[in-house]
C-alpha cells in the first residue's frame, strides 16, 4: 500500500495512489450519523436515565478494550454467531472493537458533541500522516 501524504485541498483528507479518499463532509455525516444512532440506541435502552460521570464513560471504554482482548485469546479475529437475523448474539475481538466504538460515539451524543468530534478526528488523522515515522520511541 501507498504511503498516505496530505492533501492541500479542503474537500480532500489525503490522497492514496493518486486518488481523493472519501469526501470530508461524507465522512464527518457518517460520525455524526453514529454518534447520534449510539446515543438514541443506549437512550431507548435506559442507559441514560442516570447522569453518567466522565470516569464512568472510560471505565466502559476500559471494559470493551478488555473483553477484546479475552475474545481475542479464545478466537483470534473470528467472528462468532453472526447470524444477529435469529436473535444470535454476534461475538469476538472485531464485535468487541466494534462496541468500543459504539461507547465512544455513545459518550459523543450524550455531550451533543458530534460536530466537534468528527472534526477532532479528521484533525488528529491528517496530523498522524505527516508524524515521524515510530514518532515518541516508544517499544510498542
Amino acid at each position: 500500500m501507498a504511503p498516505l501524504t496530505r492533501s492541500s485541498k479542503e474537500t480532500g483528507f489525503c490522497v492514496q495512489r493518486g486518488k481523493k479518499v472519501t469526501n470530508k463532509l461524507h465522512r464527518q455525516d457518517a460520525i455524526r450519523s453514529y454518534c447520534r444512532i449510539a446515543y438514541q440506541i443506549a437512550e431507548s435502552h435506559g442507559w441514560h436515565e442516570k447522569e453518567r460521570t466522565f470516569g464512568d464513560y472510560i471505565a466502559l471504554f476500559h471494559s470493551e478494550i478488555s473483553e477484546a482482548l479475552e475474545a481475542y485469546r479464545e478466537h483470534p479475529f473470528i467472528m462468532l454467531s453472526p447470524n444477529v437475523d435469529n436473535g444470535d448474539k454476534p461475538e469476538g475481538v472485531l464485535v468487541e472493537l466494534a462496541d468500543e466504538l459504539i461507547r465512544i460515539f455513545d459518550f459523543v451524543g450524550s455531550y451533543n458533541l458530534e460536530e466537534q468530534f468528527a472534526d477532532a478526528l479528521e484533525r488528529k488523522m491528517i496530523y498522524n500522516i505527516g508524524r515521524p515515522h515510530r514518532h515518541g520511541e516508544k517499544a510498542l
